[in-house]
């Protein structure tokens, strides 16, 4: 997803190989960015932490509330992590190089890591829930949430080196 990150100026979108985007995605994330002045990084998808250290990332006792791409989300929500399969930002606005991404199968806590160092919000886009799909054939047994939910100690201890996380 980031491998071309830093290179270029301008909008940055990350996606995802097993799902569809509606016609009207890149406008829409494009139309928000400028909406927030370039202040945010904008997703369909994210979660916000309980305070302190957690336990487990992949744990829902880790969170306070989750935005899910594929539900619906009725207004804008400022999240701490977003989801990089639906994500988009502005090179004005946060600093990525490939070189960032130091774990494979960590694109949103990297971009939580980066967000937190460089103080950048992310914002959840309200959406229908019909707005984004699975691709046929997908389905969310092939996540890297269900690979990974059992075996995540990388993932806490990289959210763990935030306990006084910045929110916008």
């Amino acid at each position: 997803k980031f491998f071309k990150s830093g290179e270029t100026n301008g909008y940055f979108f990350t996606i995802d190989d097993d799902l569809e985007y509606p016609a009207n995605y890149v406008e829409t994330m494009i139309n928000k960015i400028n909406e927030y002045k370039r202040k945010f990084i904008i997703t369909c998808h994210g979660r916000t932490l309980i305070p302190g250290k957690i336990q487990s990332y992949y744990s829902s006792a880790s969170r306070l509330y989750q935005c899910h791409c594929l539900k619906e989300q009725k207004e804008d929500q400022v999240v701490q992590i977003g989801g990089t399969g639906v994500m988009c930002f502005h090179s004005d606005t946060i600093k990525v190089t490939f070189s960032d991404f130091l774990e494979p199968n960590m694109a949103d806590i990297w971009m939580f890591k980066l967000s937190q160092e460089q103080k950048v919000g992310i914002i959840s886009i309200a959406h229908s829930e019909s707005w984004l799909h699975y691709l046929k054939g997908a389905n969310d047994q092939d996540t890297i949430y269900s690979q990974h939910h059992n075996k995540d100690s990388i993932q806490t201890a990289v959210v763990n080196s935030f306990v006084n996380r910045f929110t916008p």
